[in-house]
């Protein structure tokens, strides 16, 4: 992992490798954009919205988090390149979550590698406010992109809905 950071935005990249196929993780993580309830334990519900049945350029989604229907983000998918397997999501909106809607933004990439495994990047670039929230929560922030990663792929290869008591199992299991 780098990171890098400047006056209240915080730059880091994140991956892992993963045992599912590169077109496998492409599917859900685009054509499935609103779906991300079904992969990451901190979101509760998701959907597209308006007339998006599955992720294009410029479609947008709502997450409500944590199980609190007032806290929630609206993100746009952009920059989507199906040939180099990348896009960008950026935050458009939020509600209760301390993050600068336009300023918070992630570039994902997915590189194809050996026996049907793929390599995720999450490349972040976070403006929270206040900008001391930032600092306080990035190691938060970072524990809860792993569990998303595992959440990802044990969903693609199970199908199984991850939930925080679903993401705790799997890490027990690793440990």
């Amino acid at each position: 992992m780098s990171s890098t950071q400047t006056k209240n935005t915080q730059n880091f990249t994140i991956s892992r490798i993963m045992n599912v196929s590169a077109q496998e993780l492409w599917k859900h993580l685009v054509y499935k954009y609103g779906d991300i309830a079904d992969m990451n334990p901190v979101v509760h519900r998701s959907y597209l919205l308006d007339w998006h049945t599955e992720g294009v350029e410029n479609c947008e989604r709502i997450s409500y988090y944590e199980g609190d229907e007032s806290k929630f983000i609206k993100e746009k998918l952009i920059n989507l390149d199906n040939e180099n397997l990348s896009y960008t999501s950026v935050i458009t909106e939020a509600h209760n979550i301390s993050a600068d809607p336009g300023n918070m933004f992630v570039n994902i990439t997915i590189q194809p590698m050996f026996n049907n495994q793929s390599r995720l990047e999450f490349e972040v670039h976070s403006k929270t406010l206040p900008s001391f929230v930032g600092v306080v929560k990035r190691e938060f922030f970072e524990e809860s992109l792993q569990s998303y990663f595992i959440g990802i792929e044990h969903h693609i290869q199970t199908g199984e809905i991850i939930t925080p008591r679903v993401i705790r199992k799997l890490k027990a299991q690793a440990a």
